[in-house]
């Protein structure tokens, strides 16, 4: 499916729901307003593009070029989930292991080989459609967690709420605008359940 909310309203709803970002030194304030002079579309193109034009979908391409560090993240991830989870168990909030959201899903490497271990279901979110679409093959016998595909961008997405036990992001938030990265993260504890984590 596509998103429901685009950029205008997702930042329009952010706004009206927690004071502005407003943490930036003088120096970030100004980069940031000179990359934004055109409301972010030329930051989030260019994002884009090289995505469209330079990314395969494999592990290869989704990692830049880096499949080494699949084994290894995969590990780390792993083991950070496990610690979290006890740890929210331990808090009096168990976290429950139904639905995930993996964000900035590309073909579903998280998904595969992390999240899919952890949970029933796992949603991916990706705002790039190729990649998305290569989803099923790799998956492959993973697929059973699939829960829905989304072609969203991250700075346009908002969750349900109180759909999600896990919200996974990694490297894709470095696409993000500081601004847009905070209200995220806002939008994504809305889509939250009782115990869950981001």
């Amino acid at each position: 499916r596509r998103c429901k909310l685009g950029r205008s309203s997702a930042m329009a709803s952010a706004a009206s729901s927690a004071p502005p970002y407003s943490e930036f030194s003088a120096t970030t304030a100004r980069f940031w307003k000179a990359q934004l002079a055109d409301g972010g579309v030329t930051w989030y193109k260019k994002a884009e593009q090289w995505w469209v034009e330079n990314c395969p979908p494999t592990v290869n391409g989704v990692l830049g070029g880096f499949a080494n560090l699949d084994p290894p993240d995969v590990k780390d991830s792993l083991e950070f989930l496990a610690a979290a989870g006890e740890l929210k168990g331990i808090g009096g909030l168990p976290m429950q292991r139904e639905r995930a959201l993996d964000g900035g899903a590309g073909i579903g490497r998280v998904t595969k080989h992390v999240l899919g271990k952890v949970f029933d279901k796992v949603d991916m979110v990706e705002g790039n459609q190729r990649l998305l679409d290569s989803s099923p093959e790799f998956l492959g016998d993973m697929l059973p967690h699939l829960g829905e595909k989304i072609c969203c961008e991250l700075q346009n997405f908002a969750p349900e709420e109180g759909k999600y036990d896990c919200i996974w992001v990694q490297w894709v938030v470095i696409y993000l605008t500081d601004a847009d990265f905070a209200a995220f993260l806002r939008r994504m504890a809305r889509g939250l359940r009782p115990g869950g984590l981001i």
